[in-house]
């Protein structure tokens, strides 16, 4: 199988492959013949993990993972290593003192955990934000808690598509309404311009309005579109109000 490029893995993943990798690097160190702890499928391909091919053990910033056979490669980002880090060796330590106990499938439910104890201790929980109290690791709080799921950009937003989609609609409409009477504005002040130099300045503004509406006439055909608005006639013109681009002097229907 051909070498793949780098893609992004997981906090979970990275800590999971970072933590069995290094408990395998000390066992080989103190002479263990059978090493216990198996390495997790690859998270691309689900294929059986034989070896971790990287530039040292800890894993280092700025590096790449391989796994092999399959041969797929993961990016190591330098933000992720500052979040796995400490939950890295407090599970070593458990490892080294406790022994190993279960899968490579239970250590990372348990990389899981600790990511997010250790998301909270640095980050210290909002009651206000769903990312907290769902558990879920999160380097910044819900950015605006009372508008969540209509798009916020925290890790649980889940915005009903159709809601969302008619809201922008509605401002988006709004604008066109209002670059529509602009542009019926330019346009009367050039049909009524008393030099050629004011008509002209008119004029541009009137056809730099019109590219204006055509794109967002488009834009708002496709969010209409994402949550299913009812259309009539030519669905780019349905239900716009006035600017008509194809001339100063005529209403869009």
């Amino acid at each position: 199988m051909a070498v793949t490029d780098p893609q992004p893995i997981s906090d979970v993943d990275l800590l999971t492959f970072a933590v069995i990798g290094e408990h395998r690097a000390r066992q080989q160190r103190q002479g263990a013949i059978v090493l216990l702890f198996p390495f997790p499928p690859c998270p691309t391909c689900d294929a059986e993990v034989h070896d971790v091919s990287i530039s040292g053990m800890p894993i280092a910033t700025g590096q790449t993972m391989t796994l092999r056979p399959c041969l797929h490669r993961y990016r190591i980002a330098e933000e992720a290593m500052l979040r796995i880090g400490r939950p890295a060796w407090d599970m070593l330590e458990d490892l080294e003192r406790d022994g190993v106990s279960g899968t490579a499938a239970d250590l990372a439910i348990e990389a899981r955990a600790r990511l997010v104890e250790e998301a909270t201790s640095t980050n210290p929980s909002n009651r206000d934000c769903p990312a907290c109290e769902a558990g879920i690791p999160h380097t910044e709080h819900c950015p605006t808690p009372e508008t969540h799921n209509w798009g916020c950009g925290c890790p649980t937003d889940e915005a009903p598509r159709a809601q969302y989609a008619e809201a922008m609609s509605a401002d988006l409409a709004c604008l066109r309404d209002r670059l529509a009477a602009d542009r019926d504005r330019a346009a009367c002040n050039a049909q009524r311009a008393h030099t050629e130099q004011v008509q002209l300045v008119n004029e541009g503004i009137v056809a730099g309005l019109d590219t204006a509406l055509r794109l967002l006439d488009a834009a708002l055909d496709k969010v209409d579109r994402s949550w299913g608005k009812p259309r009539a006639g030519d669905p780019s013109t349905a239900g716009r109000g006035s600017g008509d681009a194809s001339g100063m002097d005529a209403g869009r229907p």
